[in-house]
């Protein structure tokens, strides 16, 4: 890949498609705070964000889903810095479904949009099953000696 800007707070590179030179591109934010990343030896702030990422992608889920059916996606993840915003697919429609990722991630940050949110019987139950899925997973997160060992390694790696 060719390194394109090396502007403070952000990078671009270009890498050409040499076997099927189709228009398509990748594009990755990363949305972090002002503060340190979060500290592996509290949980709960790590938790609220997954949760959050969870909530925004189940937000977007008629818009991904729309967006998947015309060759691209829009994927939301929880990093330990915050969330990770990736679209991809043809590189034309990517800025529509950029902008519509972004609009959502920014109106969970918009108090008088939160209490809007809250008040909507539909939202709290969607937010309801999102928390028990969270769960379940947490739950179910050592059922595999794999899964726990790689989680394990993780920790013992970890700057404390």
């Amino acid at each position: 890949p060719q390194r394109l800007s090396t502007a403070a707070g952000w990078r671009a590179w270009h890498l050409q498609d040499t076997v099927f030179r189709t228009p398509r591109s990748e594009l990755w934010l990363k949305l972090s705070t002002d503060e340190a990343p979060l500290n592996p030896r509290d949980a709960t702030p790590h938790v609220v964000l997954t949760l959050l990422g969870r909530v925004i992608t189940d937000a977007l889920n008629e818009t991904a889903y729309l967006a998947e059916q015309a060759s691209l996606y829009l994927r939301i993840s929880t990093q330990s810095y915050g969330l990770d915003v990736c679209v991809g697919g043809f590189s034309h429609k990517l800025p529509v479904l950029l902008e519509a990722g972004l609009k959502e991630c920014l109106s969970f940050g918009d108090a008088e949009m939160w209490a809007r949110r809250c008040s909507d019987q539909a939202f709290r139950r969607r937010l309801h099953a999102q928390r028990e899925q969270l769960l379940r997973a947490y739950q179910n997160a050592y059922l595999k000696p794999g899964d726990h060992a790689a989680d394990l390694r993780r920790v013992l790696i970890m700057p404390h």
